[in-house]
């Protein structure tokens, strides 16, 4: 199975809204937009220190923290 560049492109904003060839992943990586969406719902309601805080907020965003650390064991 191949992918064209132009697929991938698709997934990342800045490279899809400019003509870019991106090569400085040593200082930061460009995010595809599914992260994007999911840092912003994050921020907008989850965030809180998580392992840190035994209040409701801090409880979401441990139990937050902790679906994500899952995600990425079982891939």
């Amino acid at each position: 199975m191949t992918t064209s560049i132009s697929e991938i492109r698709k997934d990342f904003p800045l490279l899809m809204s400019n003509d870019v060839i991106y090569l400085d992943t040593a200082a930061t990586s460009q995010k595809p937009s599914c992260v994007l969406e999911a840092e912003r719902t994050f921020y907008e309601k989850y965030n809180a220190n998580p392992l840190r805080g035994l209040y409701e907020l801090g409880e979401a965003a441990t139990e937050k923290y902790e679906e994500a650390r899952e995600a990425v064991r079982e891939f």
